[in-house]
């Protein structure tokens, strides 16, 4: 129950500060975060759709499994891969923030969205492992997960 609480706040802060009026902003530019970095090919548009990308591979994985066991046949190995718990939390992020990128429709980027979904999950998977003081621990545990984020923050922010 705590958890669900923790992500419904989480998410309403992030449509809140999607919707942030402009007169807010800094007005003295050197205050402003450039963004826009890129790592080798990596930008932003290549990374959302490296996202949508997997998405549709996870549902597709989804659904030959679905199908495989009401028939009784067997899934291909591939589909195991694509319905993996990192495959699962990229199709929940990707959906939320292309989601929420549709509804608000003011230029609040998806990546952005979410950089912040993804800080959601790791910061669950924390909570779960027994609180901040866990957290190198839970860095090992999720090393792909964790160099996912960073790289989409350097993305984002640098």
């Amino acid at each position: 129950m705590m958890k669900s609480i923790t992500l419904l706040l989480a998410l309403f802060a992030t449509v809140t500060a999607a919707r942030v009026p402009t007169t807010f902003v800094a007005k003295n530019s050197a205050l402003n975060i450039r963004g826009g970095g890129e790592i080798g090919p990596l930008d932003a548009d290549l990374a959302i759709q490296l996202g949508k990308a997997a998405t549709s591979a996870y549902i597709a994985g989804s659904a030959s499994k679905y199908i495989a066991g009401a028939t009784g046949g067997t899934a291909p190995q591939l589909a195991n891969f694509f319905t993996g718990d990192l495959m699962a939390l990229n199709a929940l992020v990707t959906a939320v923030a292309c989601g929420m990128y549709g509804l608000t429709g003011n230029g609040f980027d998806s990546l952005k969205v979410g950089l912040v979904t993804w800080a959601i999950a790791m910061g669950l998977k924390i909570q779960d492992a027994g609180g901040v003081g866990n957290t190198g621990d839970v860095v090992k545990d999720n090393v792909l997960l964790s160099l996912i984020g960073v790289s989409v923050l350097y993305i984002v922010y640098a």
